[in-house]
């Protein structure tokens, strides 16, 4: 139960900080405010990943194992959430930046152990977390739409549409 409560727990800190990444980019005012507007959906959309985390901690009695996961790969996320975190604090940050940060946190293994950990639930409860699962690729779908409208580099238009397509592949 302990190693349950730590993932869930450890899973909720990072939603939240990505949540407040997401934030911090929607009240930026050199951003257009469409694009502020994008950011200002994308943080509503963590803070609703995280509301349904938050509720399935409440069910850890009918959970299975937690995802197995190493510290290296959750030192990995919480380096790349610090590194948009570090780049939302710096004056001049570009729309291509925050959503090069963006493709970068929503690439990372962040998003596949939140769906690991809905998925781990007894069958039964299993097809109630699972019920949520069609928004994490509409967050996705977001993002590789905001990449389009938004900018003009090809990188991040390649990098948007192989998260998506990713995403396709898993459903």
């Amino acid at each position: 139960m302990e190693a349950k409560l730590t993932f869930i727990d450890r899973l909720l800190t990072l939603e939240r900080r990505v949540c407040r990444v997401y934030q911090r980019w929607a009240a930026n005012q050199t951003f257009s405010a469409d694009l502020r507007s994008f950011f200002s959906a994308m943080a509503e959309e963590e803070e609703q990943h995280r509301a349904i985390l938050e509720r399935s901690a409440g069910l850890l009695n009918f959970a299975a194992v937690p995802p197995q996961t190493s510290d290296a790969q959750m030192e990995k996320i919480e380096a790349e959430i610090s590194t948009a975190e570090r780049a939302g604090e710096k004056p001049g940050l570009t729309a291509d930046e925050a959503l090069g940060h963006a493709l970068a946190l929503e690439s990372s293994e962040l998003n596949r152990f939140d769906d690991a950990w809905l998925r781990g639930f007894h069958p039964d409860l299993g097809t109630l977390t699972q019920a949520v699962m069609p928004e994490f690729e509409l967050h996705i779908r977001r993002l590789s739409d905001a990449v389009s409208s938004f900018t003009a580099n090809e990188n991040l238009h390649k990098e948007a549409a192989a998260l998506l397509s990713e995403y396709e592949r898993r459903k």
